[in-house]
């Protein structure tokens, strides 16, 4: 992931701080919560489909309250958290009804099978986290103006880059 964001553009110091720590959390929240998810297998191998699409989706949505809340917690500013979920909603959905989906194929012949395929969505939900990112910033014409963020003010009163708060 980090190598996804490198090449994002930032226009200045604060976005790339913002933007990158905004990124880390959410994806290594993710990544640890369905981790664990994964790991306790006596929870989920032998429920029926059904059930082992409720404990996913519930899984999910967990996840996005846990990223939102430590982003806050870190001081993201609110202003990116939301825009971000404008944009990543649909990713959110398109997740939910992936899960739905396989949950319900008779395709899969038991739930490993169905988890896996659930670990494919994620993979590329994830990638297009980074996209979602990228819209975010693009979408934030001067509503981060004297925001601050670990030292750093966006973008000063000429509309230029942010600079180090000193």
């Amino acid at each position: 992931m980090r190598y996804d964001v490198a090449h994002i553009s930032f226009h200045d110091e604060f976005r790339r701080e913002v933007f990158t720590d905004f990124l880390l959390i959410k994806m290594g929240t993710a990544a640890t919560d369905m981790k664990k998810l994964v790991d306790n297998e006596k929870l989920w191998a032998n429920l029926h489909p059904n059930e082992l699409k409720d404990i996913i989706i519930t899984e999910i949505m967990s996840i996005v309250s846990s990223y939102e809340d430590k982003c806050k917690a870190e001081g993201i500013p609110e202003l990116v958290i939301q825009k971000f979920n404008k944009w990543h909603e649909t990713r959110v959905k398109f997740t939910v009804a992936g899960v739905k989906s396989v949950c319900s194929s008779q395709f899969y012949k038991d739930n490993r099978a169905r988890m896996a395929a659930v670990l494919d969505i994620l993979t590329v939900a994830f990638h297009d986290t980074i996209l979602d990112a990228e819209r975010t910033l693009n979408s934030l014409n001067g509503e981060l103006n004297n925001l601050k963020y670990k030292g750093y003010v966006c973008c000063d009163a000429t509309g230029g880059p942010g600079n180090q708060d000193n």
